[in-house]
């Protein structure tokens, strides 16, 4: 038996409104794009969550073929992290370099070292992507707890967890019903919650959390059922990849909830995305779009 990953009913929020950006934020550039379907290097079957570390190195679970690839900045192979994987969702790197990886099926995480030599097991159930990592090498986690697997599971949550490097809980505080996050310097969590209508089709809101608290929600879009599952946050600006009635797009945001701009396609390479389930956000502002029913990732920058 899975735990469910709770969804909260929300009749109405504030926020975003429709599809136009309310300020002049230039839509950024194609810059790259690797993978295709299929179980060698760099190829990819339903890949998931996206991460980067401190050199600008690109994870990505690879969630049927079981694993979690790595790949230099421009793209090219690296190497797999692999141990009884399944259907790992999201992944995460340390300032250390230690990999937390999103066991979803398995509901737990593992952690590999840099070098890939398999480091052991938490059992904490990520709700969707993450986990998070902050600059003293604490561990965020919105899900669960596992308390016991047999005869049947039994989980603690959800909640936001904080744990230290070595899986010791240090808080807890409610989630208010998000799924993946990310998390500023402040310690302000932002995060993704969908509800559905009367008509049983999808919305997705964003929701500000500080220590437990819900300070502030905004819906994505409005007008049309938007399912999001992807968010990072750079340089005071949320990006948020979602499907709109079956076409994938990224939203820019600032962290008030204000549209900056929206893209599905861009000039230089006009496929547009099919299902964004991950995004990650360098300092420069380049973009790393995880598509998972194109199997590949798309990079995008901004106007030199």
């Amino acid at each position: 038996m899975k735990p469910a990953i709770l969804i909260l009913l929300v009749v109405f929020f504030c926020g975003c409104g429709g599809t136009e950006p309310e300020t002049d934020s230039p839509t950024p550039i194609f810059l790259d794009t690797w993978g295709s379907f299929g179980t060698d290097e760099g190829r990819f079957h339903q890949p998931t969550g996206i991460c980067l570390d401190s050199n600008g190195n690109i994870y990505v679970a690879d969630a049927q073929n079981a694993r979690v690839q790595k790949f230099a900045p421009d793209g090219e192979f690296l190497s797999i992290y692999a141990g009884h994987l399944s259907f790992p969702l999201g992944v995460a790197v340390g300032p250390d370099g230690v990999v937390y990886v999103n066991d979803f099926f398995n509901t737990r995480i593992q952690r590999f070292a840099a070098n890939g030599e398999f480091l052991g097991t938490w059992n904490y159930i990520s709700a969707l992507y993450g986990p998070v990592i902050d600059a003293s090498n604490n561990v965020y986690i919105s899900g669960y707890k596992v308390i016991a697997r047999q005869p049947n599971l039994v989980v603690d949550g959800p909640f936001i967890w904080k744990l230290t490097h070595d899986g010791r809980e240090l808080q807890k505080w409610e989630s208010h019903g998000v799924s993946t996050i990310t998390r500023d310097l402040s310690g302000n969590f932002y995060g993704l919650r969908r509800y559905h209508d009367s008509d049983d089709l999808p919305h997705s809101v964003v929701v500000k959390i500080q220590r437990g608290t819900l300070i502030d929600e905004w819906e994505l879009n409005k007008d049309i059922p938007t399912a999001a599952d992807g968010i990072a946050l750079v340089n005071g600006h949320l990006y948020v990849t979602c499907r709109e009635l079956g076409t994938g797009f990224v939203y820019k945001l600032s962290k008030s909830g204000r549209l900056l701009s929206k893209w599905s396609e861009v000039d230089g390479y006009t496929q547009p995305l099919g299902w964004p389930a991950g995004v990650a956000v360098d300092g420069e502002e380049n973009i790393f779009v995880v598509d998972f029913t194109r199997y590949r990732i798309v990079k995008y920058g901004l106007e030199p």
